[in-house]
């Protein structure tokens, strides 16, 4: 990617960009193969955003 004139920053993005989108095809893969595609899915996105409940919760 550095051949492409991409920063540090625009690098990591795409990096975790990437990461993301495997996790989510996991998720959907799991699914078609009889697991709980809901429970996966807020599963992944609880572990790139985190939890709503405890954004809200927390001391600012």
């Amino acid at each position: 990617m550095a051949e492409c004139g991409l920063s540090g920053d625009e690098r990591r993005f795409l990096r975790h960009l990437h990461v993301a989108e495997k996790q989510l095809n996991e998720a959907f893969s799991q699914a078609r193969q009889g697991g709980t595609l809901e429970a996966r899915v807020s599963e992944v996105y609880r572990e790139m955003y985190g939890s709503p409940r405890r954004r809200a919760t927390a001391p600012r």
